[in-house]
């Protein structure tokens, strides 16, 4: 028998209905879907141009010429670049900005942006997604300021294990290590190096009259509350010349210190390469003396004794400042801080209060704490054939981490290297 289907139980009409909602729902979340792969297309293309173009920026900033202008031209450009390598599917950008932190060395890079919306405009008012990416780098390459505290004393004439006169092997790493340091390139002021060759004291040359005139330019160890800090010289912090009457030992080094120098300048660098050949080893080892006059050196406390031409920079994250202190004997000559009456035994004891080493230990400690771990000056120390007990009181003063034991010209030239390798690595963080 057939049947007539009525109003109410006829359904294929629903079934087209149902199918059209469930098509249009499935085309909506496709087209949100597309939209949602282009935005985020967009933003990653977007993020990438704003990383170049801020760490591009903030390389600039180690010109130390750059301005605000330069900074801010030069990242947009690297973002212009950038753009038109297409992906950008429609977007839209404008107000793009850079701006320089000097003092940190970074660069934050911003752009508002427009993507318009193909589909979910179709099913919703809204037009088009705004947002404004924004990317900041930080660029710092060290610039160094280096002490190089260099034994010039009378066994430094005797052959190394391979035959070679130390004095003759120090030399020949030493300006090794002026090239090689010279070799990264740097900019005018980044690599800045003095020399301090010491002996039974250290010759300031003209710098002298801060010690009062006298038959030699040598000064030997402070006295006093000054012994041990970085205090620069004054009538309560008075620099000491030293005598036989103090040390029978004592002698003065023909050898002149050198005050920091750019090594970009090639006439500066040719003439401190010139005053390491010109070096002639005589007299005792008054370590100490050397240390800290590589202390003073690089202490913006010094700055006014100095000059303006030789003056080492204020402390800051992006200066490091290096004591390298190398010896071949235990350091044996003192004269103020209870040192002058010492016999040659307490001399070398770094138990004994006044004595060389005990000295040493006491300035070298007090170079490390001179400033914020982050800005620490760091001290190396290089025994070159030297005995135990001296390679033990180096290791002390520069942690183990940064003492380097040399018998021959090879492992010389090796622990220059490796501390030329550690000083010129970049830091650079985004």
């Amino acid at each position: 028998m057939q049947r007539n289907l009525t109003f109410r139980t006829a359904d294929s009409g629903s079934v087209a209905i149902t199918f059209g909602l469930i098509i249009s729902a499935l085309m909506l979340f496709v087209g949100l879907a597309v939209d949602i792969s282009r935005l985020n297309n967009v933003r990653s293309h977007l993020q990438a141009s704003l990383d170049a173009s801020s760490l591009a920026a903030a390389k600039l900033l180690d010109t130390q010429t750059a301005t605000s202008a330069d900074v801010h031209a030069l990242a947009e450009a690297y973002f212009e670049a950038n753009m038109k390598s297409g992906r950008m599917q429609g977007a839209r950008t404008q107000n793009f900005k850079a701006t320089a932190d000097f003092a940190t060395g970074t660069v934050k890079a911003t752009v508002d942006v427009e993507l318009p919306l193909f589909f979910v405009r179709a099913a919703s008012s809204l037009k088009s997604m705004a947002f404004t990416p924004s990317s900041s780098s930080t660029y710092k390459t060290l610039r160094l300021e280096v002490a190089m505290v260099l034994d010039v004393t009378g066994s430094m004439n005797d052959p190394s294990a391979d035959g070679t006169p130390k004095i003759q092997a120090l030399k020949s790493v030493a300006k090794e290590f002026i090239d090689t340091l010279y070799s990264e390139n740097p900019q005018p002021g980044f690599v800045r190096v003095g020399l301090l060759p010491y002996s039974a004291s250290i010759n300031i040359g003209p710098m002298a009259g801060l010690a009062g005139y006298g038959a030699d330019h040598c000064v030997v160890d402070r006295p006093g509350s000054a012994a041990y800090t970085d205090a620069p010289p004054s009538w309560s912090a008075p620099l000491s010349r030293g005598s036989v009457a103090m040390n029978p030992f004592y002698s003065c080094p023909l050898a002149v210190l050198q005050p920091l120098q750019d090594l970009r300048d090639v006439n500066l660098r040719n003439t401190f390469k010139s005053n390491i050949d010109s070096m002639i080893a005589s007299g005792g080892t008054a370590g100490h003396v050397g240390t800290a006059w590589g202390w003073y050196m690089l202490s913006p406390n010094w700055a006014p004794t100095w000059g303006s031409a030789y003056a080492a920079r204020p402390y800051a994250d992006n200066i490091q400042k290096v004591v390298i202190v190398l010896t071949d004997g235990m350091f044996n000559m003192a004269y103020n801080n209870g040192g002058g009456g010492l016999n040659p035994v307490e001399m070398v004891d770094p138990a004994v209060a006044g004595s060389a080493p005990y000295q040493a230990l006491r300035i070298c400690d007090n170079i490390k704490a001179a400033a914020p771990s982050s800005q620490a000056i760091k001290v190396y120390t290089i025994g070159f054939t030297a005995p135990p007990e001296a390679e033990a009181l180096l290791a002390a003063c520069s942690g183990a981490a940064n003492f380097y034991s040399a018998n021959n010209s090879s492992q010389l030239r090796a622990s220059f290297k490796d501390i030329v390798a550690k000083l010129t690595s970049l830091r650079v963080s985004s």
